[in-house]
């Protein structure tokens, strides 16, 4: 008899104890549901991505310095050789005619080397000139493209932007040279981007914005009016 009340006992004791064990665990469950130990399991990791060739082709800023290299290359370069290339032609249809003498032909190609001479002292001096210029831009320009993904990023909370190149126009996405140049990449090109993911437009946006000529970009650090940008957070 004591024994038989002591094995009812024990499975009394168990079944609170199952019991007790499932409401406990059910709780932790609904705790852990509710309140999560950090935002970032709440939101997940929120990843976004630009295309910088598209970014830099619509920045204001990029166009109107195209302007100014086509006018200062016209100036640079092409103003000073199309006297030389004029005479250079008019040398050679003389070289070139059977009726011209001998001594005739050997000093019109003599004067047509010394052109050449200089035509490429000229070209040599413009790209000296005019490529630092273009590269100290393109240094520049991913500046203040970078400048501004930190802003964009901080305010609309994603934790990391990346960035790739290729075509932004239709027409040109399945063109020969752009798929050429997309399977001699390194890697790290999206076959696929979902739309908002891409922030590009945003980037764009937010430069032309801010894009004053002459003047550098608003940095992504400085005080800016209320309401108008994206902050970054710092102080």
């Amino acid at each position: 008899m004591k024994r038989t009340v002591r094995i009812v006992a024990g499975v009394v004791t168990l079944s609170a104890a199952v019991g007790f064990g499932v409401q406990l665990w059910a709780q932790q469950g609904t705790t852990t549901q509710t309140q999560p130990a950090t935002a970032q399991q709440t939101r997940g990791t929120k990843i976004a991505v630009i295309n910088l060739a598209k970014v830099i082709n619509n920045y204001n800023k990029w166009t109107a310095f195209k302007e100014e290299y086509k006018a200062e290359y016209k100036k640079v370069f092409e103003e000073k050789v199309t006297p030389l290339r004029t005479r250079y032609e008019s040398l050679k249809k003389e070289f070139d005619d059977p009726k011209t003498l001998p001594d005739r032909k050997e000093a019109a190609a003599k004067e047509m080397k010394g052109l050449e001479r200089q035509i490429q002292d000229l070209a040599d001096e413009a790209k000296n000139i005019l490529g630092k210029k273009e590269s100290d831009q393109f240094v520049q320009l991913y500046r203040e493209v970078r400048a501004a993904v930190d802003a964009i990023a901080r305010y609309y909370s994603i934790d990391m932007v990346m960035h790739y190149n290729d075509a932004f126009e239709e027409k040109d996405m399945d063109t020969p040279q752009n798929v050429a140049r997309k399977m001699g990449h390194p890697g790290c090109m999206p076959l696929y981007v979902e739309k908002n993911s891409d922030i590009s437009g945003i980037v764009i946006d937010y430069l032309n914005k801010y894009y004053k000529p002459a003047t550098p970009i608003t940095p992504a650090g400085a005080a800016v009016p209320a309401g108008t940008a994206p902050s970054t957070g710092q102080q």
